[in-house]
This record gives C-alpha cells, sequence and structure tokens, in this order.
C-alpha cells in the first residue's frame, strides 16, 4: 500500500479562482451517506463532516508532521487559525463533501477527504489528508473513492487536485487513482493531477 501524504486544501488564492471558496452556507447533514471502512487493524466510522468536529479536526491537524501541513497548505502553518478551522468544518454539502474517518472508541479524526465545486461548473478539485500514524492502510483510497461517488451524485465530470512536485508519494497515490499529470502553467513548483468522473 502506497504510503499517502496529502493534497492542498482548496483556498483562497487571489488570481486562482478553483481556490476561492465560497461562504458558508451550512446545509442538512446527508446522514445517509455514513459508512464504515475496516482494515486489518480497526474498523473506523466513515461520515460527512459536522460543524462539531471542530475541535476533533483541530486535534487532526495538530498530529500532522511539518511536512504534511506543507503539503496540505503549500506553506508552513504552525497552527490552523480559528476561521479556517470553522471553514473547513462547516459546508453546504450540495458544492462542498467532506468525509472524515473517525476512530468510534475515542471519537478521534484519522483522515479527510475533501471536494469543493469548482463555480457553477462540473469540474471540483479534491484533497486529502491522513493521520501519520495510520497511513499505509487504504484509507485514503477508500476516502477518495467514496468522494469520487458523491461527485457524480451531483454530475461532477472531471476533478482536479493541485500538488507540491517534491510531494512524491502523493504523485504516486493519485497515479493509482488514475489521475493524469501535467505541470502547472502558474506555478513551476506545483503538479496538477486530473482525472474524470
Amino acid at each position: 500500500m502506497l504510503h499517502c501524504t496529502m493534497t492542498r486544501m482548496p483556498l483562497p488564492i487571489p488570481g486562482r479562482p478553483t481556490r476561492d471558496l465560497p461562504p458558508p452556507q451550512p446545509g442538512d447533514y446527508p446522514a445517509q451517506l455514513e459508512g464504515v471502512f475496516e482494515n486489518a487493524q480497526e474498523k473506523l466510522i466513515i461520515r460527512p463532516i459536522r460543524p462539531s468536529d471542530e475541535e476533533a479536526h483541530a486535534d487532526f491537524f495538530a498530529h500532522q508532521t511539518p511536512d504534511d501541513i506543507r503539503f496540505r497548505f503549500f506553506s508552513a502553518l504552525k497552527q490552523i487559525p480559528p476561521k479556517l478551522m470553522f471553514r473547513l468544518t462547516h459546508i453546504d454539502y450540495v458544492t462542498e463533501m467532506a468525509f472524515i474517518a473517525v476512530r468510534p472508541t475515542t471519537g478521534e479524526t484519522l483522515g479527510v477527504a475533501r471536494l469543493v465545486r469548482d463555480g457553477l461548473s462540473d469540474d471540483g478539485e479534491f484533497a486529502v489528508a491522513i493521520r501519520p500514524d495510520v497511513k499505509s492502510h487504504g484509507l485514503a483510497y477508500h476516502l477518495m473513492q467514496k468522494l469520487f461517488d458523491w461527485g457524480r451524485s451531483q454530475n461532477m465530470t472531471h476533478v482536479h487536485a493541485l500538488i507540491l512536485s517534491d510531494n512524491g508519494p502523493m504523485i504516486a497515490f493519485v497515479r493509482k487513482l488514475g489521475c493524469r499529470l501535467r505541470r502547472d502553467p502558474q506555478d513551476a513548483s506545483v503538479v496538477i493531477a486530473e482525472m474524470s468522473l
């Protein structure tokens, strides 16, 4: 199994339309999308993120390595600002989805995969992050397949991710997902991974 690190979380950056996220408009929680993931180690709950996950989500990022944070946010954040943490946990479940993996015995968040629609198009940007101590057990792949299924249900036909070019494990992972890779014409340090749903 691949040692999966991270793609960048879609964030507002001037001049990059796919990173300009709208203000959150929380929608009805889609309980029907809850499920489980089981491997040789344990059984985890897989479900959409909720506003009440804010504290657990902050703890999840506190467990990331400095490289994981850099790969995720394209910068060396020492902590996630409260406004950003609020934004990550308050979604509308229509233009954006985030599936998290939760350890039922403790309530800890162990992984997250996110897909954000690019405006009114049928395209979306995805990201995935797994806590370092549970990588390489198939969780990232499971989260991404569930996320892509949701994207198809929302009539998305194309997805992409932005990856730092030195993030070799993630580049290998998105290739396994079936993505095509190309250099970002706006930033030589970034690789764009693309695939049709």
